[in-house]
């Protein structure tokens, strides 16, 4: 599975990218755009398409208009008083713990949707995922 969202010290210089589909953002060609289509390193190349936030799982949001494709997405979880931008936990499981990050945003050209996998059994309770869609100039 390719790394989709990749953000770091990539090779000696730090970046923010964004892979399409089926490419791996971390060993992609940061100039192709068929490939990246959005990093920190090339300016002027994307812009905020749309925002929002998704307040119950298993819902789809609509972004209030439709892309060509299905646009890159930066989802974020804000939990209470905090953003986080990488939940990664442990969740107790009946043979030992397992690892994850529960949640899932799958996007498609004119919407989104927050869910889980089975296997967590979570809820948002008072949680929402706030998302950025990119769209490029």
């Amino acid at each position: 599975m390719a790394r989709r969202v990749v953000m770091g010290n990539i090779g000696g210089v730090y970046d923010l990218r964004i892979s399409r589909p089926g490419y791996d953002a971390m060993t992609a060609d940061v100039n192709n755009v068929r490939q990246i289509s959005f990093s920190a390193q090339r300016s002027a190349t994307s812009r905020v398409a749309s925002a929002g936030e998704i307040s119950s799982l298993d819902t789809w949001k609509s972004f209030g208009h439709t892309f060509d494709d299905p646009p890159p997405v930066l989802a974020l979880l804000k939990r209470g008083s905090y953003v986080i931008t990488d939940l990664y936990q442990e969740y107790p499981r009946p043979n030992g713990y397992q690892r994850g990050s529960g949640f899932t945003v799958v996007v498609q050209s004119n919407r989104l949707l927050a869910t889980r996998p089975s296997a967590y059994g979570l809820t948002l309770g008072n949680d929402k995922f706030i998302f950025y869609t990119l769209a490029s100039e």
